[in-house]
């Protein structure tokens, strides 16, 4: 996909072939770089989509899943979510936080828009979905660890909209405590007191489905 920049253009399918990005941290973004992909210059714009690309599709993965979404797959949602983001640089300013949590609120309120969409058609995941079980176990365990893995995402469900947050972040996109505060705008107590609170939830939770599944309910 083209998209034309005041008589240049820039490929955003190349955006897919991104750079390594350390676990657990935040694509590194030059002030003076985002400043300039905000006036346009055709360069510091396809730095920025290449920096934020990968937080972008690992986060929305993580919220839907495998499969499309009301017709739209993960990939697709990033890619669209990398125009909105081209599309807002004119208007960015910066505010003593870094821009990937600029590229993660439009991500989220992109998943929001997805999930709003398709809430009356079908479930969406929350986690990101494990549809084949570990090959190294046998046939019951197989099942078992599929039917354990189908709970834990009902329950994820039932999470408050924070506590979720800070789980997806932390646990499926494996963010550090230090990165999750800068993308949510938070303390670090607040999200080890967020993941606190959402783990014994699903542990609850958990132990309360399992009960009811070795009694037969």
């Amino acid at each position: 996909m083209l998209v034309d920049l005041g008589g240049s253009q820039v490929g955003l399918g190349t955006v897919r072939a991104v750079g390594s990005l350390e676990p657990g941290a935040l694509p590194e973004l030059d002030a003076h770089v985002v400043a300039a992909a905000a006036l346009g210059e055709r360069h510091a714009v396809a730095d920025v989509l290449t920096a934020v690309h990968r937080l972008v599709l690992r986060y929305c993965r993580a919220r839907l899943g495998s499969a499309a979404v009301a017709g739209v797959s993960a990939e697709d949602l990033a890619q669209d979510v990398c125009l909105r983001i081209l599309a807002a640089l004119p208007r960015y300013r910066e505010q003593g936080r870094p821009f990937a949590a600029f590229a993660y609120a439009v991500a989220a309120n992109a998943v929001t828009d997805v999930r709003r969409r398709a809430a009356r058609r079908v479930v969406v995941p929350l986690v990101p979905q494990y549809d084949t079980p570990d090959p190294e176990l046998g046939p019951s365990e197989q099942a078992a660890q599929m039917e354990l893995r189908g709970m834990l995402r009902s329950v994820i469900g039932t999470l408050p909209p924070r506590l979720r947050e800070v789980l997806v972040l932390r646990v499926a996109l494996g963010m550090s405590v230090e990165a999750t505060a800068e993308l949510l705008d938070v303390s670090h107590g607040a999200v080890r007191l967020a993941q606190h609170r959402a783990l014994s939830r699903l542990r609850a939770a958990a132990d309360d489905d399992l009960v009811e599944l070795r009694l037969g309910a």
